[in-house]
């Protein structure tokens, strides 16, 4: 071990000692450069002296200068110690020492990796960011070193789900940055039951990860991964109404400027939305002007499909027009990797065709079936049929001989329980409601504008009423979570 880096070990020793944690901190900013990076070879020394809940703060300042040196193949054993070491330690760090240093980043890393594009189509983004807390871009440098570097998502699976359980603690509601590095490596290794604990529709708190104390918590590139991977989880489950929940939080996300995450969000939205309701459901109201101005011109090609599903001429067949729309249009289809959501809208189209025949016939032909659905002949609409009763879709019965089908009433069956608590949840609300409206009635404020009469060009409701301001008369005092809680959901914001 050289004389200065002996020498900055017995400084953070006697300093810890002492419990002079702003000291510590500005000895290993002047450290970074000066000791650290300068001996490399003897950190792993240092390390095994160190004890990490003891010395968090030098422990992952050394593991992040080892983990930001630029990678090659004959450092690969190097780097691979430092991830073990890593996953070592990371029950033990200690936040509150950590917490001391969020701006030694800005000295530490001038952007050295340069990475090629990732397979996965979204990573040009990722860089190694300043200004954040330490052990937050040491875990980012881990997800970066799994995916980009050794092409191994598994690996830094477990790491960054323990990460984020120590960095939230028992909050797991709140938002890290690290989440949507989760979410991108459980997608990319195709494990998805990891990602889905920190997997939440409603994010009430996030992570502040920025030294400035009148800054943002965070860069809001993360928040939109968040809903925008999220979204992408839901619908490799099949979980298509979650899905189309987070795109639409993607795409309603605040911004002064376009961005890619943003344009493959609204790709996405627009075919999920044409998946469930057979169209694009407006953005709610309080979208960035953005989108509108910016974002949707950029993606002619989904609003073709828009206006092909809108099209409500007699016997205008929509699934095959789309078909034939993505096949003429394949090469950006593939490069948004959409072809198989187009394809499932297609089938829903087609399905949902089937369906309107069950509302209206109690039996029909399978030619008619065929006919009137556009499907190929009556052994494709008898494929149809049959997939379709085998997912409880419709309840069918169908006589091969006679080439008829029979359209039977769909049994539903529920769980007394589920719908006594669906119930009880109604009552709550309904009777929460009532209370919040007596309150109103009451209140002075309301009561002397309501007996006031109305200056002309003055509107009856203020304009800030709509946006429940804390202090409006028409929210007073109210606290939204009870009205998340007595519906049993959180609320989402309508137009």
């Amino acid at each position: 071990m050289s004389g200065s880096l002996d020498a900055f070990v017995k400084s953070v020793m006697g300093l810890t000692v002492s419990a002079s944690w702003r000291e510590l901190a500005d000895l290993h900013r002047k450290a970074v450069y000066d000791v650290l990076e300068r001996n490399i070879p003897h950190l792993d020394s240092v390390l095994e002296t160190l004890t990490i809940d003891r010395y968090s703060m030098s422990v992952v300042s050394i593991l992040l200068v080892k983990m930001n040196q630029i990678y090659t193949e004959s450092v690969k054993d190097r780097f691979e110690r430092t991830l073990s070491q890593v996953e070592s330690m990371v029950p033990f760090f200690d936040s509150m020492q950590i917490s001391f240093i969020p701006d030694i980043c800005e000295f530490m890393f001038p952007l050295r990796f340069k990475f090629k594009k990732c397979k996965f189509h979204i990573h040009e983004w990722c860089y190694v960011l300043s200004f954040m807390f330490l052990d937050v871009l040491l875990f980012r440098k881990v997800y970066e070193y799994c995916l980009l570097q050794i092409n191994k998502p598994a690996r830094g699976i477990m790491l960054l789900s323990n990460a984020i359980n120590v960095l939230v603690k028992e909050e797991r509601d709140i938002l890290t940055s690290l989440h949507p590095c989760l979410f991108c490596l459980c997608l990319k290794a195709r494990i998805h039951d990891p990602a889905m604990p920190f997997l939440h529709l409603a994010v009430p708190k996030i992570f502040k990860e920025t030294a400035n104390q009148t800054g943002p918590y965070m860069d809001p590139k993360w928040v939109v991964l968040y809903f925008y991977y999220g979204g992408l989880l839901y619908a490799v489950l099949g979980r298509y109404e979650e899905a189309f929940a987070m795109m639409q939080k993607a795409c309603c996300i605040p911004a002064i400027a376009p961005s890619a995450i943003m344009v493959r969000a609204y790709k996405t939205y627009v075919l999920l939305s044409l998946l469930l309701h057979g169209k694009i459901l407006r953005l709610s109201n309080y979208r960035s002007p953005v989108m509108t101005r910016s974002i949707i011109p950029l993606c002619p090609d989904y609003s073709a499909l828009e206006r092909i599903c809108d099209n409500e001429e007699e016997n205008f067949d929509k699934a095959s027009a789309i078909l034939e729309y993505l096949e003429a249009h394949y090469a950006t289809f593939e490069k948004d990797k959409t072809v198989g959501l187009v394809k499932l809208v297609v089938r829903s189209i087609r399905e949902n065709s089937v369906k309107r025949l069950t509302e209206c016939f109690i039996s029909i032909s399978l030619s008619d079936v065929a006919r009137r659905c556009h499907l190929d002949d009556s052994d494709h609409a008898e494929l149809y049929l049959r997939e379709m009763s085998k997912n409880g879709k419709i309840n069918v019965r169908i006589d091969k001989k006679q080439g008829i089908v029979y359209f039977d009433e769909m049994k539903t069956e529920a769980d007394e329980q589920e719908v006594d608590k669906a119930a009880n949840s109604i009552y709550t609300l309904d009777a929460l409601m009532k209370q919040f409206d007596d309150r109103i009635r009451v209140n002075p404020s309301y009561i002397s504008r309501v007996g006031r009469p109305l200056a002309r060009g003055v509107p009856a409701i203020p304009p800030d009423e709509g946006l429940g301001h804390p202090g409006s008369v028409f929210m007073p005092n109210v606290n939204v979570g009870d009205i998340e809680s007595a519906a049993g959901r959180p609320m989402d914001m309508v137009d």
